[in-house]
C-alpha cells in the first residue's frame, strides 16, 4: 500500500496547530505548470490581434504564408501550434520580433495583466501600425481627453 498524502488541514485538524511531536506538514503543493495549450492559444490571440490590426483578412495572411486560411483559424483558436519557421516568416511579414507573439504570457506565480495593462498594448499596437503623423494626432487627441493629473503623470511631472 502506497503513503496517504496529507495535506496541511489534515495536518491541523488532527495534531492542532502548535503540536511540536509530530513532523512538519509536508511542503505546500507546486503551482501548475502554464498549459501547453494555454500557450499557443496566446500566441494565436496575438496573432489575430497583429492581423486585424494591419487590416489582413485571414484568407490574404494565409496566402503570404502559403497554407490555407483554415490552418491561419487554427493559429488564431490555438487549436494548432505555429512552427518556429512559420512563427519567424509571420514576425518578419508584420515587422515584429517573434518574442513580440509572447509578450503577456501569464507566467505561474504571477498576477495577470490587468485590464488597463491590455488596453495599453492594443492602443500601441494600433499606433505602431499607424503613420507617424496619425499617431502624433491620435495621441494629441487621448491627451486633450485625459484628467490633468494623468497628463502630468504621464509626462513625469
Amino acid at each position: 500500500m502506497g503513503k496517504a498524502t496529507w495535506t496541511w488541514q489534515d495536518y491541523k485538524r488532527r495534531y492542532g496547530k502548535t503540536d511540536t511531536t509530530h513532523p512538519e506538514p509536508p511542503p505546500p503543493e507546486p503551482e501548475p505548470l502554464l498549459a501547453i495549450k494555454d500557450g499557443d492559444r496566446h500566441v494565436g490571440e496575438r496573432v489575430a490581434e497583429l492581423r486585424r490590426s494591419r487590416g489582413l483578412s485571414q484568407q490574404s495572411l494565409a496566402e503570404i504564408l502559403e497554407c490555407s486560411f483554415q490552418q491561419v483559424q487554427k493559429y488564431e483558436k490555438g487549436d494548432n501550434r505555429v512552427s518556429p519557421g512559420r512563427l519567424a516568416r509571420m514576425a518578419s511579414v508584420f515587422g515584429v520580433s517573434p518574442a513580440w507573439f509572447f509578450e503577456g504570457l501569464p507566467v505561474p506565480g504571477s498576477s495577470a495583466p490587468t485590464e488597463l495593462e491590455k488596453r495599453a498594448k492594443r492602443i500601441a499596437m494600433y499606433l505602431d501600425g499607424m503613420t507617424p503623423s496619425l499617431a502624433a494626432s491620435f495621441e494629441e487627441l487621448i491627451s486633450s481627453a485625459a484628467s490633468p493629473a494623468a497628463i502630468k503623470a504621464a509626462r513625469g511631472t
